[in-house]
């Protein structure tokens, strides 16, 4: 959060920016889809302010993170594979692996942001703790999702 009490806004970084648009214009014989996709890759943002973390785009918040509304918070990082997809996605997260903020929501859901495609993924993730009062559990990528360690 800025010191006058407006949401810190995180954009969309260039690299993630060219990707998302690529991705549009290979599906544009859907019009819908790829106009979404050109249109979400211009107003992609994380906003981060006292009360929420919140994952914007266009007119739709895709996630949000509210304090009183996480069990659980956790870091997951996912290598990503070779050739022309793993390229691409090297360019999305701007390195080897995507960095992922995860929680638990009040009805047991895990929620995430992918903020490795975000300016400053670190600042994100220390937001996030700060706000939840919650630790940074290291989390690890199971057959169907998201897989918590197992509290004591």
């Amino acid at each position: 959060m800025t010191d006058d009490g407006e949401p810190r806004v995180h954009e969309m970084r260039r690299g993630a920016r060219r990707v998302v648009t690529a991705s549009g214009c290979l599906i544009m014989f859907l019009p819908p889809i790829g106009i979404y996709y050109f249109l979400r890759a211009r107003h992609a943002r994380v906003e981060v302010s006292a009360r929420e973390i919140a994952e914007r785009s266009l007119l739709r918040t895709h996630a949000r993170l509210q304090p009183d509304d996480a069990t659980r918070l956790g870091v997951l990082v996912v290598p990503l594979p070779g050739g022309i997809g793993g390229a691409g996605a090297r360019v999305k997260v701007r390195g080897d692996a995507g960095v992922n903020l995860c929680w638990k929501d009040g009805r047991g859901r895990t929620r995430s942001i992918l903020v490795s495609m975000y300016e400053e993924p670190d600042a994100i993730l220390a937001a996030a703790q700060q706000l939840t009062g919650l630790p940074l559990e290291q989390l690890e990528m199971g057959f169907w999702g998201v897989r918590w360690p197992e509290r004591d």
